[in-house]
């Protein structure tokens, strides 16, 4: 399994993105609002 995170802002709003796959062409992704910490 690899995982890439990336933070990026769009409208004013910052995201958090998560990226994952296992090498086996499954792929997966996910959003979420980012509030700091």
């Amino acid at each position: 399994m690899k995982t890439s995170v990336t933070y990026f802002t769009w409208q004013g709003v910052s995201y958090v993105r998560y990226n994952s796959w296992d090498g086996q062409g499954r792929y997966s992704t996910y959003t979420e609002r980012y509030s700091g910490g």
